[in-house]
């Protein structure tokens, strides 16, 4: 894909921040550091307990965070709500422009040929074989509370958020990977 149009197409979505969307600003440009961050700290219960994703979840076993640091403000401040910002038990992100370009174009025809909304798809199939390994992902290891530890992508899948438009297009929202749910720790 040319350069050029990935970084036009990148500038129109982080152009969509002041309004709802956050993709790149989440999902793409955000380094190590800030993934980490974005994981908080460790939330607990009333004696100190850390809290855990129950069985139920698609986390099970994973840590609770809370003071969960938003990319987009470097603040705990939701950079979208206003309100505290929120993560699920991991933080993760496209490594490279082109492949949440190729994502967005993606679910953008399946929604033109469905008339339906987007849906969570495998990386592989929205991506290619071998895509798995161009995602970075944390997430807190519970047996090390200090620590964190790298998402497995393999067999994941990217979740596309859009929001429709008056005019009867869309607004891409968000999009991220997800690790296949369960198999983590």
């Amino acid at each position: 894909m040319d350069p050029k149009v990935v970084d036009e197409r990148i500038k129109e979505l982080d152009d969509q921040q002041g309004g709802e969307g956050h993709a790149p600003g989440r999902h793409l440009h955000p380094d190590e550091k800030a993934l980490t961050d974005r994981l908080g700290t460790v939330a607990r219960d009333s004696n100190g307990a850390p809290k855990m994703y129950g069985p139920n979840s698609g986390y099970p076993g994973l840590v609770k965070s809370e003071n969960n640091i938003d990319p987009l403000t470097g603040t705990t401040v939701d950079g979208v709500s206003g309100g505290a910002h929120r993560v699920g038990a991991f933080a993760t992100r496209f490594d490279n422009a082109e492949d949440m370009v190729r994502a967005d174009a993606y679910f953008r025809d399946q929604m033109s040929r469905t008339g339906h909304e987007a849906v969570e798809t495998s990386i592989e199939d929205v991506l290619g074989p071998g895509s798995e390994e161009r995602f970075t992902g944390y997430y807190r290891d519970p047996a090390n509370l200090n620590e964190f530890k790298p998402v497995d992508f393999e067999g994941g899948t990217i979740l596309p958020v859009y929001r429709a438009l008056p005019n009867g297009g869309y607004r891409l929202h968000t999009m991220f990977a997800n690790p296949v749910r369960g198999r983590h720790p």
